[in-house]
């Protein structure tokens, strides 16, 4: 083992030692300021590492929370011989780890001698696969109409030739999708060992740099999934607010008109004289082809009668090309008579027949994998028809996908409690879980009922910014309560969103929590709203508005669900965030429907335990849109008046850091121009957001500035 200091200290004194004014983290960073949140974190995290102990941490925007869990980390799986799992929610969190982060932590480590080593794990689909390009090219007529296709196979074929990793996002020129899916790696088509190109094989050098790495990083998808690694000593959640979630999906299934549409266009599609997996199949009897090309359009039809006859018996319909999606749950069997499960069956058989006789390995794999995926559609097509079990619930979702409508049948389990307990908490290894929003009034009771956490050590740590100097919450409290009387709350909040848009000097994100009461805002506020550009979400892909609102300067954004986290907009390009309702959970979501019954059938206050926090959660993820960086300043403004005038509002408050106040408009005015007036703060260097685009990292706890003299704070007396 090797250790920073002669004799050996222990790795909380280590981490401390190298955050500390002095220490190599300074030396290693240009502008490097020491953070007190940042070293308690990471003297947390080296005691859970060394101690076999769960931690949870609740660290706010601004503590560099990344280097706090990776240091200790980093230093524990180099001295001990072990590795170490981190599981992000975002991509872009991942690649702010790989490019930035772990390269920092490499640097701090060489310093004592440590040969500190990182590599990062994607799904399957991300990475090109050698045998499938050759493939591709090999079928070149069939997958192009023009020379230009063939030019990106050749191109392709050289990337491949001196590439270092089979990743997507490596590749320095864009893949279309529709090439894309015919050369990347799926698993069930690997021929693993048995693979005429393997010792070219791009996904293999990738892993085996996994196995060995002493941090691996991954998303929470592909952990819960099931890692292709041997083993691993302990883990580390970031944006661990998604874990419920993400673990809620996993445990569950989802089958879609496209998925069959698409596996069934795979096997055999007419144009162009006829594509797909029928025409590679050699040794097959003469009438073979003929049939299954018949079977494969016969289970086209069925396909197309069963779903849109699910979607019909639940009431669903889909009328026009929308960005919002509609759902029902479904509580019956037999939603619908099931045309489907018979065709997919024969053509897996079809497909069955055939193998035996297969030419090579290779087809033997592929008709292999594809009769088992119609089998699988079979499994949860027959498994919908018939629900079952109350800690889940199953429902329908229809939708625009690419322009054509989507139909989407889902299973998702209520409780994963048991299931984490069991799979991951029970075990006897490190675990970490981190986000900025954990906690609701100062506890994680919720978060850890909700996972199954039975116990574990906490932190939470209050963000380095001045949100007292450099933000204010304006409470519309004049407003009518949305409850009782809604279309009067939307009516005035309507005219209230464009009297604050006057007043804020910069860009400003307007967050709703339905897309009725959004298309409503944007009717309203198109044309009233001058000499700033309007941007509605929907109306262009998430990154394209994200990107267009930056430019603008001074934008104003409509949206809802995803913008309320993952969005970083630092500077005065986002001056203000106007959240119109407290985010409660619709209790028409099937889902949210489902869970609420469920808790209340074990007898817990549904309201206090589950709808209550996970609003307060969201809620603080909104807020977090605000301030990214030391240097930003502007203003919250919530028009719910039950963050005033019900008890449960002070929840909200208490979960936000503590800040100026205001109930006027002028005096939202007076806080600009005040702002305004004073010299740009200069942003500490690494105190900007901890991720770079869509990444949920959001607010803090309360910070006092002793040095700061200004309006009174939103917890004591009003600002003006």
């Amino acid at each position: 083992m090797k250790d920073i200091f002669p004799g050996g200290p222990g790795l909380e004194l280590q981490v401390r030692a190298l955050l500390s004014e002095n220490g190599a983290a300074g030396e290693c960073l240009a502008g490097f300021e020491p953070r007190s949140s940042q070293i308690e974190m990471s003297a947390g995290v080296a005691r859970a590492l060394e101690s076999g102990q769960r931690l949870v941490v609740q660290a706010g925007t601004g503590v560099g929370k990344s280097l706090a869990y990776l240091l200790p980390a980093a230093i524990w799986a180099c001295d001990t011989e072990k590795h170490i799992v981190v599981a992000t929610y975002t991509r872009a969190l991942q690649t702010q780890l790989v490019e930035k982060d772990l390269p920092l932590v490499r640097r701090i480590l060489d310093r004592s001698g440590r040969n500190f080593s990182y590599a990062l794990l994607m799904g399957a689909e991300n990475y090109l696969c050698v045998r499938r390009l050759a493939g591709a090219a090999a079928a070149g007529a069939e997958l192009f109409d023009s020379a230009g296709g063939a030019k990106l196979l050749d191109s392709l074929k050289r990337h491949a030739g001196s590439a270092c990793t089979g990743l997507r996002n490596a590749i320095p020129f864009p893949v279309p999708a529709a090439l894309w899916e015919r050369v990347r790696r799926e698993a069930d088509l690997c021929l693993k060992k048995r693979c005429p190109l393997r010792e070219r094989c791009l996904y293999m050098k990738d892993l085996h740099q996994a196995m060995l790495a002493d941090v691996l990083v991954v998303n929470q998808h592909l952990y819960f999934a099931g890692l292709p690694v041997p083993a691993y000593h302990a883990v580390i959640f970031d944006e661990a607010h998604n874990v419920e979630d993400t673990a809620a999906e996993f445990l569950g299934f989802s089958v879609s008109w496209f998925r069959v549409g698409k596996l069934l266009a795979e096997l055999y599609t007419p144009a162009g004289g006829g594509r797909g997996l029928v025409t590679r199949i050699t040794n097959r009897p003469d009438d073979w082809r003929r049939g299954f090309e018949t079977a494969v359009l016969s289970a086209g039809k069925a396909a197309d009668n069963f779903f849109l006859s699910c979607a019909r018996n639940a009431g669903l319909k889909i009328t026009a090309v929308s960005a919002e999606s509609k759902s029902a749950r479904v509580t019956r069997p037999d939603l619908a008579e099931d045309v489907l499960s018979e065709p997919l069956l024969r053509l897996a058989e079809q497909l069955g027949s055939v193998m035996e006789t297969a030419a090579t390995e290779e087809e033997e794999t592929i008709l292999a994998a594809y009769k088992n995926r119609l089998l699988e559609v079979v499994s949860s097509v027959r498994a919908f028809l018939k629900p079952q079990g109350r800690d889940s619930v199953y429902w329908l979702e229809t939708r625009m996908l690419r322009g054509a409508p989507e139909i989407e049948l889902r299973k998702t389990l209520l409780d994963v409690s048991r299931e984490l307990d069991e799979r991951l908490f029970s075990r006897a290894l490190p675990v970490v879980l981190t986000s900025a929003t954990l906690a609701v009034d100062g506890s994680f009771e919720s978060l850890r009922s909700a996972l199954g956490i039975n116990s574990c050590a906490e932190l939470i740590l209050p963000s380095p910014f001045d949100y007292r100097a450099n933000a204010v919450l304006y409470s519309a409290s004049s407003l009518p309560d949305p409850g009782p009387d809604s279309e009067a709350f939307e009516t005035r909040s309507l005219a209230r969103i464009i009297e604050i848009i006057r007043v804020v000097p910069g860009g400003v994100f307007v967050l709703f929590t339905s897309w009725e009461f959004l298309r409503r805002a944007k009717n309203f506020i198109t044309g009233r709203v001058t000499g700033r550009e309007v941007f509605v979400q929907g109306e262009m892909l998430a990154d394209d508005l994200l990107r267009s609102f930056r430019r603008s300067g001074n934008g104003v954004l409509l949206a809802t669900e995803t913008f309320w986290q993952g969005v970083d907009v630092p500077g005065s390009n986002l001056a203000c965030v106007i959240i119109t309702k407290l985010p409660f959970a619709s209790p028409g979501s099937p889902v949210e429907a489902g869970r609420q019954e469920y808790l209340a059938s074990k007898g817990v206050n549904v309201f206090s335990a589950h709808t209550l926090p996970r609003a307060v959660i969201k809620f603080h993820q909104g807020f977090g849109r605000l301030i990214r960086k030391s240097s930003d300043y502007g203003a919250v403004a919530v028009l719910d008046p039950r963050i005033i005038t019900r008890s449960y509002g002070v929840k909200f408050i208490n979960s936000v850091p503590e800040c100026a106040y205001t109930s006027e408009l002028a005096g939202l005015a007076d806080f600009f121009e005040e702002r305004s007036s004073r010299p740009p703060l200069k942003a500490q260097p690494g105190s900007g957001p901890d991720t770079f685009l869509s990444t949920p990292d959001d607010g803090g706890e309360d910070f006092r500035s002793a040095e700061y003299d200004g309006p009174s704070v939103w917890r004591d007396t009003p600002f003006l």
